[in-house]
């Protein structure tokens, strides 16, 4: 009878575990690298469905996001850009001249945990937490700002932008 109850008790906890396991795995997003998004920024496309975001200084941003518009982004440390063509070659040529060594400039899809695509990001960093919310609501992190010194000290600079 023990036997039995433990067996009961047990079935329940690993099932409930597996449950919220799987709840929190399909709550959080990754970059998937992806050559066509890099050639989406590195032709200055602007995509209409899209609202553009950067991270970093105006002039010379660390990442560039563009998100579905199906989507809302937490803002915490995220600035809203309307960027034409011309901008987003600015920024561009800027962030080229800033990764003149490994690892470069990538492109990436920014998918959730049931692999829909959220949107687009353009950065030297491949690496950040992406995590769905209720309602269509998406945390993107930035990338670290320890981080961005290190490479910055690792490039032979010795500025964070």
């Amino acid at each position: 009878m023990k036997l039995n109850i433990f067996k009961t008790v047990l079935l329940v906890m690993v099932s409930t575990a597996l449950i919220a396991a799987n709840a929190m795995a399909a709550s959080y997003g990754k970059l998937v690298p992806d050559r066509d998004v890099a050639k989406t920024f590195e032709t200055y496309t602007i995509l209409d469905t899209h609202n553009y975001y950067i991270y970093g200084p105006d002039d010379l941003p660390h990442v560039i996001i563009a998100v579905d518009k199906k989507y809302t982004i937490v803002k915490k440390f995220w600035k809203t850009v309307k960027p034409d063509s011309e901008q987003l070659k600015d920024w561009i040529d800027f962030m080229e001249m800033q990764s003149d060594s490994n690892p470069g400039l990538a492109g990436s899809k920014i998918i959730d945990g049931n692999s829909n695509q959220l949107g687009i990001w353009y950065s030297r960093w491949n690496k950040t937490t992406i995590k769905t919310e209720e309602n269509n609501e998406i945390k993107i992190y930035t990338p670290n700002p320890k981080q961005l010194i290190k490479k910055s000290i690792h490039r032979g600079g010795n500025r964070y932008r």
